[in-house]
């Protein structure tokens, strides 16, 4: 699925589908939002994506656990309904 991240003025990110108008109005609530294109066919390889940096700094149950932090600071809305899921 082709997606658009949004890095929101929180420092999190909302996962759209490509073409979504409402990413359009997420990135115009945002005053420094940036945006990001993911293809992605799972919630995880999202978070692989965006986080990866973060999450490879670490190995085992703690990359299990900053993996799952990792998800907490990332929404994925409605659009992406079929992104499977962990």
């Amino acid at each position: 699925m082709n997606l658009t991240v949004i890095l929101t003025d929180a420092s999190t990110f909302r996962v759209h589908k490509l073409g979504c108008i409402d990413a359009a109005k997420d990135l115009k609530a945002q005053r420094h939002g940036d945006t990001q294109a993911v293809e992605a066919a799972t919630q995880n390889e999202v978070i692989d994506a965006l986080w990866g940096d973060v999450i490879g700094n670490y190995d085992g149950a703690e990359a299990d656990r900053v993996r799952r932090g990792c998800r907490a600071e990332t929404v994925f809305v409605g659009c992406t309904k079929g992104l499977s899921q962990p």
